[in-house]
């Protein structure tokens, strides 16, 4: 999907998170379509964590600021734009589907070496291949939260 239209369709999914409207939204768009946009909204807020400009607009729209919704869409349009692997993931989450990583790493004669640093993944598959030789420490994985159990509701 391009990029203007994976952000129209994050800010659509976004909508019932305005504060105008918001719960009249919700109730109109039906569980599954919230839920997916609980991840969205999670994703914007884990990568945008630290960059004071980009955590304002999410609040802005959250909030229901006059001009917000257009300012995060922007703001959203960069990220996707500079960061097709962030596209990816929305992507994914819009439908629905379970991240996957695989990482291959051939080394030799190393200091120290790292297959994946997860600060926090909610949910997904990683697929770890280290081929190395002389290494003096080697940590395949090293996570802080992998993996929440999945909330399974009548709706599902």
């Amino acid at each position: 999907m391009d990029p203007i239209s994976l952000a129209t369709s994050v800010m659509a999914a976004l909508a019932p998170y305005a504060v105008k409207g918001g719960e009249a939204v919700a109730a109109e768009l039906g569980k599954k379509t919230v839920a997916g946009g609980a991840k969205v909204l999670k994703a914007l807020w884990t990568r945008w964590r630290g960059d004071p400009d980009r955590e304002a607009r999410l609040k802005a729209f959250v909030e229901g600021a006059e001009g917000g919704s257009e300012e995060l869409k922007l703001a959203i349009l960069a990220d996707l734009t500079s960061h097709p692997t962030f596209a990816d993931t929305l992507s994914g989450l819009l439908a629905n589907e379970i991240p996957k990583t695989s990482i291959e790493q051939i080394a030799e004669d190393v200091e120290n070496m790292t297959g994946a640093e997860v600060a926090e993944m909610i949910r997904g598959n990683i697929t770890i291949k280290q081929n190395v030789k002389q290494v003096k420490s080697l940590t395949g994985l090293r996570v802080g939260t992998f993996g929440a159990p999945s909330k399974k509701t009548s709706s599902d």
